[in-house]
C-alpha cells in the first residue's frame, strides 16, 4: 500500500529506489488511489512544501490512476 507519506517522497526526493518501485508498481499493477490520499498530497504539500508544487505536479503527469 502506498500512503500519503510513501507518494510525498517519491514526489519531493526521488532516487533510484523510488523509481524502481514506481515502474514496478506501475508495469506490473494497476494503481488504485483513493481521492482521500490525493486531496491529503495535495494539502500536505501546499502547507508543508509550498515551493515544491512543481515537482508534485510532475509526479502526478507521469502516473496513470
Amino acid at each position: 500500500m502506498l500512503d500519503t507519506n510513501i507518494l510525498i517522497s517519491m514526489a519531493m526526493f526521488p532516487s533510484k529506489r523510488f523509481g524502481d518501485i514506481l515502474d514496478f508498481i506501475t508495469k506490473e499493477h494497476t494503481l488504485v488511489l483513493s481521492s482521500f490520499v490525493v486531496e491529503e498530497l495535495v494539502e500536505v504539500t501546499a502547507r508543508k512544501f509550498p515551493a515544491k508544487k512543481d515537482a508534485v505536479d510532475r509526479f502526478w503527469s507521469k502516473l496513470s490512476y
